[in-house]
C-alpha cells in the first residue's frame, strides 16, 4: 500500500490526519511503539549491567563502565549524523516525498561509514595512552571498543533516517535487538573467561545486529518516484549539532571518567553503580525524546499550534516520570542497590539520593535541548559547553570524593535548566513554518510503519 496515496476520508478522527499535525490516536500508537520498544531495550540494557557487574566484580566492572562511557561520548558523532538525517527525512515524510528517503539514506550512510572509519583509526592510536591513564589494560576490550565506536556511528545514521520517516516499528526493533544480542553475547563471552573484553564483545555484536534491522527498515519500502530529489551538503548545522550532542553526552559521563582516575578501583565501581541507577531518570526521558524529535521536526513545517501541544504533552509526561523516580530513590536507596547490583556494591546507596538529583537536572536539560535541536535552534550549545568546561575543571581540582564529584556535576547541570526554559519559550513565539508543497496540505495518510 502506498502510504502517500490519496484515500477517501470520512472524518479526521476516524480515518486519518494530516502529516505533521497533532492527532491523539496516531500519537498514542506511535508512543506505544517508541516507548514500548525503548523501555524494553532499557530493561535489557540494565539487566546486562546487573548481571555482568556481579560476574566481574566492582574493579573489573569499573573498567567496563569506563569503556562504555567512551562509547557514549564518542558516539555523539553518530547521534549528530542521525539527528541531521532525522531532520531531513522528517521533512521528506511530512511533504510526502517518501521515495526520496532511501536515496537520502544511502548518502548519509556513506558519510557515517567514512566518519566511523576515521574514528576507529584515531582510537587505535590513542588506545595505548588511554589504557594507562584509565588503568584498563585488556587489549581485547579495546579492540571491541573500536568496533563498537565505528558501528555506533553507522547505527546512529541508520536509525535517524527511519526515525524521521516515522518508521517506528523498525526503529524500536533495532534498539531491542541490539540490547538483546548485547546481553546474551556479553554473558556468554564473560562466562567463557574473556572478562571485560567479552563484555565489550557483546556491545559490538549488539550494535551490528541493530544496524542490520535499521537498514532492513530503511530499504524495505516499495520503490517510489524520487521526484528529482538531490541531497544537499549538511552545512553549518552539522557543527552545531556535534557540539550539542558531544556536550550533552560528556555532561552525562564526565564524572565517571574522573571517578575512574581519582578513586580506587572498588570505589570507582561503586560510584559507577550508583550513577547507573541514577541515570534511570535521563534514560527514562530518553524514551520520550525519539518520539518528540521527529514529530516536532515535522510539526514545524505544518502547524505551530500542534508543535506547542506536542511540547506540553512531552514535558508533562517527562516531569511526572522524574518526580516518581525521585520519590522511589529517596525512599528505598539501599534496597534498590541490593536488588540490582548486590551486597558487594552496598556503599553505592550512600550517594544514590544525591546522584538522583543530578540525574533529574540532566533529564530536564536533555528533553529541552532535544526539542530545540529538532526545530533547528542550536543556541543552547554554547551554554552546555560552558557548563562542561566548568565541571571538568572543578572535578580535576576538587573531585577527590564521590560526594564532591556529584555536587560539582549537579551545580553545573542546574545552571543549564533555566537557559533551556527561556530558549524553549522563545521558540514557541511566532514559530516560522517551513515551506511545504501544496500537495502536502491536501493529502491524507497514516504514518508509515515499516
Amino acid at each position: 500500500m502506498d502510504p502517500s496515496g490519496q484515500r477517501p476520508v470520512a472524518n479526521d478522527d476516524a480515518i486519518a490526519t494530516k502529516r505533521g499535525g497533532f492527532h491523539w490516536p496516531t500519537f498514542a500508537v506511535d508512543a506505544l511503539l517508541v516507548w514500548g520498544g525503548g523501555l524494553l531495550a532499557n530493561i535489557l540494557n540494565y539487566v546486562y549491567h546487573f548481571v555482568l557487574s556481579r560476574a566481574l566484580g566492582p574493579d573489573a566492572y569499573g573498567s567496563l563502565a569506563t569503556l562504555l562511557a567512551i562509547t557514549m561520548i564518542v558516539g555523539v558523532l553518530g547521534s549528530s549524523v542521525g539527528t541531521l538525517a532525522m531532520q531531513e527525512t522528517a521533512r521528506l515524510w511530512v511533504t510526502h516525498r517518501d521515495g526520496a528517503i532511501a536515496l537520502f539514506g544511502r548518502t548519509v550512510l556513506r558519510s557515517a561509514v567514512f566518519i566511523g572509519g576515521a574514528v576507529g583509526v584515531v582510537m587505535a592510536v590513542v588506545a595505548v595512552p588511554l589504557s594507562a591513564y584509565l588503568h584498563v589494560t585488556d587489549r581485547l576490550a579495546w579492540a571491541f571498543l573500536i568496533v563498537a565506536l565505528v558501528a555506533g556511528i553507522v547505527a546512529g545514521a541508520a536509525r535517524g533516517s527511519i526515525q524521521g520517516a516515522h518508521r517506528f516499528v523498525g526503529y524500536s526493533s533495532s534498539l531491542v535487538v541490539e540490547c538483546a544480542v548485547k546481553l546474551v553475547l556479553g554473558v556468554v563471552l564473560v562466562r567463557a573467561g574473556l572478562s571485560v573484553g567479552g563484555a565489550m564483545g557483546g556491545v559490538a555484536g549488539g550494535l551490528l545486529a541493530g544496524i542490520a534491522i535499521a537498514l532492513a527498515s530503511l530499504f524495505s519500502a516499495r520503490k517510489q518516484s524520487e521526484d528529482g530529489y538531490r541531497s544537499e551538503p549538511y552545512g553549518t548545522p552539522a557543527l552545531a549539532l556535534l557540539t550539542i550532542n558531544a556536550a550533552s553526552m560528556a555532561l552525562l559521563y564526565v564524572d565517571t571518567v574522573f571517578a575512574k582516575h581519582s578513586l580506587s578501583g572498588v570505589a570507582a565501581g561503586e560510584y559507577t553503580a550508583a550513577g547507573l541507577v541514577a541515570r534511570i531518570i535521563p534514560f527514562g526521558i530518553g524514551l520520550v525524546v525519539p518520539l518528540v524529535m521527529p514529530k516536532a521536526a515535522a510539526a514545524r513545517h505544518v502547524d505551530g499550534a500542534a508543535l506547542r501541544r506536542l511540547l506540553s504533552v512531552a514535558f508533562g509526561i517527562g516531569t511526572g516520570g522524574i518526580l516518581v523516580v525521585l520519590a522511589i530513590v529517596e525512599i528505598w536507596p539501599t534496597s534498590i542497590v541490593h536488588v540490582t547490583f548486590g551486597a558487594a556494591y552496598a556503599q553505592a546507596a550512600l550517594i544514590l539520593r544525591l546522584y538522583a538529583i543530578d540525574g533529574s537536572l540532566l533529564a530536564l536539560g536533555m528533553l529541552g535541548s532535544s526539542y530545540l535541536v529538532a526545530v533547528g535552534d542550536y543556541r543552547i550549545g554554547k551554554w552546555m559547553v560552558g557548563s562542561l568546561a566548568l565541571q571538568a575543571g572543578a572535578m580535576a581540582l576538587y573531585g577527590t570524593t564521590p560526594e564532591s564529584l556529584i555536587a560539582i556535576a549537579a551545580v553545573g547541570n542546574a545552571l543549564i535548566v533555566p537557559v533551556v526554559a527561556v530558549l524553549v519559550a522563545r521558540s514557541l513565539r511566532g514559530t516560522p513554518q517551513a515551506p511545504a508543497p501544496r500537495r502536502a496540505e491536501t493529502k491524507h495518510s497514516r504514518p508509515e510503519r515499516v
